[in-house]
């Protein structure tokens, strides 16, 4: 009677054992995808701490040269004389719309090429 008790006590341990080291696996390849994924998104903080530094640094830069512009044009604008003032501006106007008049002579030039062939 008793050797029955325990064979089965045995068996029931072995079943109890296989099922823990069934359950030992599940957990070690949860923990596997676990530190998987943490690896990812670590590697992944990291270029985007990067992309900002990198942003961040053009961002200054240009920051520098819009104020390095800002002070040249008050200077420019402190130091010429209103009559030179108004030249400029006419020339300015006078070369975007000749540019503009060479680029609508190109493109109409360019399409009709094209048609004719």
């Amino acid at each position: 009677k008793n050797n029955r008790g325990k064979g089965r006590d045995t068996g029931d341990n072995l079943l109890l054992e296989r099922q823990n080291d069934i359950r030992l696996e599940e957990l070690a390849s949860k923990v596997t995808t676990l530190h998987r994924v943490t690896v990812d998104i670590h590697d992944n903080v990291i270029g985007q701490n990067a992309m900002i530094d990198t942003s961040t640094s053009t961002f200054g830069r240009f920051k520098g040269m819009l104020g390095t512009t800002q002070r040249r044009l008050k200077r420019t604008i402190n130091t010429a004389n209103t009559k030179h003032m108004c030249y400029m501006i006419l020339a300015l106007v006078i070369g975007f719309f000749l540019l503009l008049q060479i680029a609508k002579y190109l493109t109409s030039r360019v399409s009709s090429q094209d048609s004719a062939e």
